[in-house]
């Protein structure tokens, strides 16, 4: 006969086992980095989540872009890399080159991820590095001029003729600035981006309107590959009249560099920005702010940034693959430019979620979309850019001559280029 405290125990027993065999058991977790204003949306997480019993994913935010780099690294070589990660496209060949991601085209083959003719011609082959595909990218973003309209009818100026080349770009801040008692600025023509971190939405446009080049694309008469290039090619000609349209405009005071001023409407332009901006400050009530095209000099040629999520190598890569492809699908990356107002990089994909509200100024940067050139991809071009950015500021803003600015920043990037191994 049992004692009662054996029944007792018994009878626990029985309950835990319940307890256990009704609740959920986790197979494995799935942590997902991104960036803070780009994550994966909540309703497609949860859906995977549905369909797939006992995975668990965990999105981590970031607001700044060092997880992409330094973290990474960190956590991959403590063994505890993310099941997938964010990027810009010119963290790409980092990551290749430092073995820390895997490949997607033996799963594009079992037709994991669908049919890629579904993307715009050349997204796809803008994405690859060396002939492998190791990243499809969710959103697109045109960078363009912004222009206050207002503004420009007030001043004479038809809100339906916005600055084609630099000239005219040149010539309206001129027209738009305005100086009151002792020479201050009341309002300046242009609001101009700068950035000490980068390049790429700033000084990369205009070198490549001005028909130059970041990198070195020949050795002697022989064409290399960019991501073998060993020397920067910007102090030229072409980079001069590229840092010169800003020191022109900085140094006359007809445009400033400071945050926010296009903004708070106290420069009529801002060269440039996309799309998230203006679907932002519309809903706040700026609905003043409108979009204007690449500006073109030598040439008609803007920035655009492809961008998504990759999969370093772990322990989970099948089931990341797979999550991967699931948050690619149409509707899911529908969502997603739903809550972050870029723009599409599929055939299947309008741009009706922007909202009837929006959609004269959206189209505006579809149109543009031709003449978008994507990230530079060589594996030190994200560590080349701080260190030649603040150089160029320099001339920029009239604290070295420009030509003493772009040799300075050439040194720079050719010294680490020849330290790093190329």
């Amino acid at each position: 006969m049992r004692s009662k405290k054996q029944s007792k125990l018994m009878v626990l027993l029985s309950l835990m086992t319940i307890v256990l065999l009704c609740s959920p058991v986790l197979a494995v977790e799935l942590d997902v980095w991104s960036y803070s204003n780009q994550r994966i949306p909540q309703s497609v997480i949860d859906a995977f989540e549905r369909t797939h019993p006992g995975v668990k994913i965990n999105q981590r935010l970031h607001s700044g872009s060092s997880f992409r780099n330094e973290g990474l690294l960190v956590a991959i070589a403590a063994g505890v890399p993310p099941a997938l990660t964010h990027l810009n496209l010119d963290f790409l060949p980092m990551y290749v080159e430092n073995n820390i991601v895997e490949s997607l085209t033996p799963y594009v083959e079992k037709g994991l991820f669908g049919d890629l003719n579904a993307y715009f011609p050349g997204i796809v082959e803008s994405v690859k590095y060396k002939g492998d595909l190791y990243f499809l990218p969710h959103r697109m973003s045109v960078n363009t001029t912004l222009y206050n309209r207002q503004m420009f009818e007030e001043s004479g100026i038809s809100g339906d003729r916005p600055p084609e080349t630099w000239d005219e770009f040149i010539a309206i801040a001129k027209k738009m600035t305005i100086v009151g008692p002792n020479n201050q600025i009341l309002r300046y023509g242009a609001n101009l981006s700068t950035s000490t971190t980068t390049t790429t939405s700033w000084f990369q446009p205009v070198l490549f309107q001005a028909g130059g080049q970041w990198l070195e694309s020949k050795r002697g008469d022989i064409p290399i590959e960019i991501s073998e290039a060993s020397k920067v090619a910007f102090n030229s000609d072409e980079g001069r009249a590229a840092l010169n349209f800003y020191a022109e405009q900085l140094q006359s005071l007809i445009a400033t560099d400071t945050s926010n001023f296009f903004r708070d409407q106290k420069a009529a332009m801002w060269w440039q920005s996309y799309s998230t901006y203006v679907k932002t400050w519309w809903e706040e009530g700026r609905s003043w702010v409108d979009v204007g095209p690449i500006l073109r000099h030598k040439e008609k040629v803007g920035y655009g940034s492809l961008a998504g999520w990759v999969v370093p190598k772990g322990p989970h890569v099948d089931l990341a693959m797979e999550f991967l492809a699931f948050t690619l699908r149409p509707e899911n990356v529908r969502q997603f430019l739903i809550e972050t107002a870029f723009l599409p990089v599929r055939k299947d994909i309008g741009i009706d979620y922007f909202g009837e509200q929006h959609k004269d100024w959206a189209v505006k940067f579809i149109n543009e979309v031709p003449y978008v050139r994507f990230d530079i991809l060589h594996p030190a071009i994200r560590d080349l850019q701080p260190i030649v950015a603040k150089s160029l500021i320099k001339g920029a803003r009239g604290e070295m001559p420009v030509a003493a600015a772009l040799a300075e920043a050439e040194q720079l990037a050719n010294a680490h280029l020849k330290e790093a191994g190329y």
